[in-house]
């Protein structure tokens, strides 16, 4: 049977909106789920945008350049389509036409990376695993529990607002809860060095 704790003895208290979950394994380990942040609406509303301009850059280059036919916007530039003296150079405005939206989706997908990140990390008797999921791909990294010196929120330069939250181990270190509020980050610090005492 899995136990939610709300709060976790020894650590500070818990800020409001704190949306982190605490649960207790049948095991004995205990796992922090860090939900997905989401993304503001001015960011909705950009990505959209940038997203009409790829699917339109993407429809005019490929009638251009299959069909020879200009539309919506080609029309002004190249109104009687794709130049002859351009024909043999199809290649190399595919591989245009292909880089360019390409780098526009990645681009998009790191932007609206939030909506998918959640992460998932476990304090059991062996073992600290940090699970990181992001648009479907899981990544997993894990330290010895005797080798787990904390849990630290690192500022670099020192004196700045925001810091890295971090799982500190001999050596190496995990980073996560990158999206996570400053609020959120320093409780966890204070909840995790508890959980593992």
């Amino acid at each position: 049977m899995t136990t939610i704790l709300d709060e976790v003895a020894g650590a500070r208290e818990r800020p409001g909106g704190c949306r982190v979950q605490i649960t207790r394994e049948d095991s004995g380990a205990v796992v922090l789920t860090l939900p997905p942040a989401g993304v503001s609406p001015p960011i909705w509303f950009f990505s959209a945008v940038l997203l009409g301009n790829l699917l339109v850059t993407l429809y005019t280059g490929t009638l251009l350049l299959i069909l020879h036919r200009s539309v919506l916007f080609m029309t002004q530039i190249s109104p009687g389509g794709l130049p002859v003296s351009l024909n043999h150079y199809d290649l190399w405005l595919w591989l245009a036409l292909l880089l360019a939206v390409g780098l526009g989706f990645w681009t998009l997908a790191v932007i609206l990376r939030p909506i998918s990140a959640h992460e998932r990390v476990e304090i059991g008797y062996a073992w600290v695993t940090v699970q990181h999921w992001a648009w479907g791909q899981v990544t997993e990294r894990r330290l010895a529990r005797p080798d787990v010196r904390g849990f630290l929120l690192r500022r670099i330069p020192p004196g700045l607002d925001s810091g890295i939250l971090t799982v500190q181990g001999r050596g190496e270190e995990i980073v996560f809860g990158e999206y996570l509020r400053e609020a959120d980050r320093e409780w966890l610090v204070s909840a995790g060095n508890a959980l593992l005492k």
